[in-house]
C-alpha cells in the first residue's frame, strides 16, 4: 500500500545520524561526494527549522579509554579508540550543521542511533510520528539506525542526497535495500523534500510493496534515479 507522508499533520522529527568531521576527506572514515552531502543536508536543516520541526543530532563519540567500544572496533597499539574520539576536532559535528540550543544531542556507541542510547525517550518526547532521515554511512550506521526506526513503527521520509557513504556503489545499493525493506517509506531529493514540507507540489519515491526494487548488478544506476 502506497504511503504518501504528511507533512503538516504528522508529527515530524529530523534526525541527522554522524555528520561529523571523521567523515570528511581528511577524515578516518572519507566520504565519497562529502561536500555535495553536507550541503543538501544543510538546505534541509535550515528548512526543517524554519518549520518549525523538532531536530535530533545523533553522533559517535567514542570514550577515550576504550571501554565502552566494540570488542572488534578499531583501536590503537594501547587499546585507545582512533576515530570519532569524543572531545576531538574530527569527532566533532560539521560546521555547517552545528546543533542550535534548544536542538537534541544523542551520543552513541554503535552503529545504530538506538542501541543503548536515549533515543527511544527523546523521539516519545518529542511525540515523533514521522521521521525524516539523512546521514552517514549510507550502508552502516545510517542503515541501521533507519532499520530500528522502522522497527518501532515510525513513518520514514529518506532524503537520499543528504546521505553517503566511503564508495558510490556501496551507497547507492543500501538506498536501494532501505526502499525494498523499510515498509511506508518515502525517498526524496533534498530540494524536494524542502518543497514537500513547505506544501509545494513536489516530487519523490514512495513505498508501495516489498521487494519492488530488484536489483542485480547491471541496473543499480537505473534503478537508484527512480529513487526520489
Amino acid at each position: 500500500m502506497k504511503k504518501v507522508p504528511d507533512f503538516e499533520k504528522e508529527r515530524i522529527v529530523l534526525v541527522i545520524i554522524d555528520m561529523q568531521n571523521e567523515y570528511d576527506a581528511d577524515g578516518y572514515w572519507g566520504s565519497v561526494n562529502w561536500k555535495e552531502t553536507v550541503a543538501n543536508a544543510k538546505k534541509v536543516l535550515e528548512a526543517c527549522r524554519k518549520k518549525g520541526y523538532p531536530v535530533v543530532h545523533v553522533m559517535v563519540a567514542r570514550d577515550p579509554s576504550g571501554v565502552h567500544c566494540h570488542p572488534f572496533d578499531v583501536r590503537d597499539e594501547n587499546g585507545k579508540p582512533i576515530y570519532s574520539v569524543k572531545g576531538t576536532k574530527k569527532g566533532e559535528i560539521v560546521d555547517d550543521l552545528k546543533p542550535i540550543p534548544g536542538e537534541i544531542i544523542v551520543e552513541k556507541q554503535r552503529f545504530s542511533a538506538f542501541y543503548q542510547t536515549n533515543l527511544d525517550l527523546v523521539l516519545a518526547g518529542l511525540k515523533a510520528e514521522h521521521l525524516i532521515m539523512m546521514g552517514v554511512y549510507t550502508d552502516s550506521c545510517f542503515l541501521t539506525s533507519v532499520y530500528d526506526a522502522f522497527t518501532r513503527g515510525y513513518t520514514i521520509s529518506i532524503v537520499k542526497d543528504a546521505c553517503t557513504a566511503g564508495t558510490v556503489a556501496s551507497h547507492k545499493t543500501s538506498m536501494l535495500d532501505m526502499a525494498n525493506w523499510i515498509y511506508g517509506c518515502s525517498i526524496f531529493k533534498a530540494d524536494e523534500l524542502i518543497k514537500a514540507i513547505n506544501g509545494e507540489k513536489y516530487s519523490a519515491w514512495f513505498w508501495e510493496k516489498p521487494n519492488s526494487m530488484p536489483y542485480e548488478l547491471h541496473n543499480v544506476e537505473e534503478l537508484y534515479e527512480k529513487l526520489g
